[in-house]
């Protein structure tokens, strides 16, 4: 078999059989031409592009670097249409091989679009009554991201909104809260990944406003949530839950209190939020619509026969609609049965609405099956997770600049006689980073103690102490041993940790979270360089408390942090 391979523009016929196409053709151009044919078992390597109608073999193994969802093992020849893209994103091993259809890259070759802290759902049906059970199922395709509660919320008929939530499996809570009782055509559901407020049924979202008359769901942390909820109780709001999400009801029903419409509430969000937020929300006096809002947090909608839908992920829409538009930055708007409307912002301070032409254009249709979408479409959660790292360092850095807790974990830490950081395994090693920066920018200098090892440390320990305890799951037998033992000594405590209400966050006096989201390989990725880049922050948050950097220095050294995200981008080719 041969193939055409075009070399900065000239064209050169060569035998691909048995050979591997590897990368140093990426920096030359490396192109497999239209109609060529590969041989059996040819490695692809990232940068190769396999041109339209080209002749793929099964067993072709695509690494890492291309596009892929399907999966083909037959003995016969595969061809591919001229609108399938290979240039990034190809990763199944030896007979698994197939391409996305023309996505933006951004959308779907990145992890931008991929991951998140929690999973959202949003519906409007022409017809029936069984939102509540295709909100479950979409909410089943979101299970892969990991969750500790779930809720969904349903406008059963006009000025009736109904919540149903709870801490635990979707399964039992649905069964438990009687959601697959719920009535209606328009809903809302989420599954939560605690970040603000532990794991409990007030804290599961949808949350609603004073009146119950809005409901929201969201993903993404809200970095001024504790200066907003101020702010709100100032004014007589009665916030319940924990969470950073709930204030956004509220902020909603005091725009619309001041006579301002739904899509005005929206667009005012826009300007007093900061952080990364993808929101779906209700409106009883509105039961047609779901409304939407996207900034720095994935949010597609979904066009689809009779219903269309808004969601953090794809995969939660799969049975009900294939064609998608990515929404950008900034855009808000909202879905009913047989219309979709979107939203931007002008630099005037108002809004315009996108060109029908522009929407069309945007359209781009989804040849997924719900089976090839698990795991979000890659072939483990490790690699998975690989690719959620940008926005794990997002994310964190989001939820603990402005999070008071670092202030008087600072505090803390600068003001030390004697500061010990523990952990076990990966967690040790982001505690080695951790002292070098507290050590050079701070100018505090401490212990860094393996957690199976603490007893070797405990002499020195008292009550002029500090430590810091770091443990991706807050349950680290060995780094709560430490804990435990040198908090009856009288040292201070600062956790952390990836999840909230965990043992150690229980056990310490401060506790500063990831926010990294779920990790499920066993190796550790994301939730490495999020405890990296969060102890920086406190490093940063420390030297600004012993005077050895200005308020300028310390924010432009936090600036160069919040690249960090787009730094690893870069590097892993998203």
């Amino acid at each position: 078999m041969t193939a055409n391979l075009r070399f900065d523009g000239r064209s050169v016929r060569m035998t691909v059989k048995g050979e591997r196409v590897d990368t140093g053709l990426r920096k030359l151009g490396a192109v497999i031409g239209g109609y060529a044919q590969t041989g059996i078992n040819v490695s692809l390597m990232p940068g190769v592009k396999v041109g339209a109608r080209a002749l793929v073999y099964p067993g072709v193994c695509c690494e890492q670097g291309m596009w892929v969802v399907g999966r083909f093992s037959s003995a016969s020849p595969t061809w591919f249409p001229p609108d399938c893209l290979w240039y990034t994103r190809l990763y199944r091993l030896n007979r698994y091989i197939a391409a996305y259809p023309n996505l933006p890259k951004r959308a779907y070759g990145s992890r931008r679009v991929v991951s998140k802290l929690c999973g959202i759902i949003g519906l409007a049906f022409a017809e029936g009554s069984g939102v509540a059970s295709a909100l479950v199922r979409g909410l089943k395709r979101l299970e892969y991201r990991g969750y500790d509660s779930m809720g969904v919320a349903v406008i059963e008929g006009p000025g009736r909104l109904v919540v149903r939530k709870a801490a635990g499996k979707i399964e039992e809570v649905a069964r438990r809260t009687g959601v697959l009782g719920l009535r209606g055509r328009v809903g809302i559901g989420h599954t939560r990944w605690a970040t603000h407020g532990p794991p409990n049924d007030v804290n599961a979202h949808p949350h609603t406003d004073c009146g119950g008359r809005v409901a929201v769901v969201h993903n993404g942390v809200i970095r001024n949530y504790a200066s907003l909820r101020r702010e709100l109780e100032s004014r007589g709001h009665r916030l319940v839950s924990e969470t950073d999400t709930e204030l956004v009801a509220h902020l909603v029903e005091d725009y619309l209190s001041r006579g301002y419409s739904f899509l005005e509430a929206l667009a005012f969000l826009g300007r007093v939020l900061r952080g990364s937020y993808a929101l779906a929300l209700l409106h009883s006096g509105e039961p047609e619509r779901v409304y939407f809002v996207r900034y720095k947090s994935p949010l597609v909608v979904g066009l689809g026969d009779g219903v269309n839908a808004v969601a953090s992920d794809i995969t939660a829409v799969l049975d009900v609609a294939r064609d998608v538009v990515v929404l950008e930055d900034g855009e808000f708007g909202w879905i009913a049965p047989g219309e979709v409307a979107i939203y931007r912002p002008r630099g005037d301070g108002g809004f315009e609405p996108l060109p029908p032409g522009e929407l069309r254009r945007r359209v781009k249709r989804v040849e997924w099956t719900p089976e090839s979408a698990s795991k979000a479409g890659y072939p483990h959660y490790m690699l998975k997770e690989i690719y959620e790292q940008p926005q794990a360092l997002s994310e964190t850095l989001e939820g603990i600049i402005e999070d008071p807790r670092l202030e008087r974990a600072a505090e803390l830490v600068a003001g030390s006689k004697g500061l010990f950081i523990v952990g076990a395994g990966t967690s040790y090693h982001a505690g080695l980073a951790g002292q070098y920066y507290l050590s050079r920018l701070a100018g505090v200098v401490g212990h860094v103690v393996v957690a199976s090892e603490h007893k070797v440390y405990t002499p020195g320990v008292g009550e002029d102490s500090v430590v810091v305890a770091v443990s991706q799951s807050g349950e680290t037998f060995d780094t709560l041993e430490a804990v435990r033992e040198w908090r009856r000594r009288g040292a201070r405590i600062v956790g952390v940790t990836n999840v909230v209400g965990s043992a150690l966050d229980r056990e310490s006096d401060v506790t500063l979270y990831l926010r990294a989201g779920p990790e499920i390989g066993v190796a550790a990725t994301k939730t490495f360089l999020a405890q990296t880049i969060l102890l920086q922050t406190l490093a940063v948050a420390a030297a600004r408390m012993t005077g050895r950097l200005s308020g300028g220095e310390a924010r432009g050294l936090l600036a160069v942090l919040e690249g960090a995200s787009e730094t690893v981008t870069g590097r892993l080719g998203t």
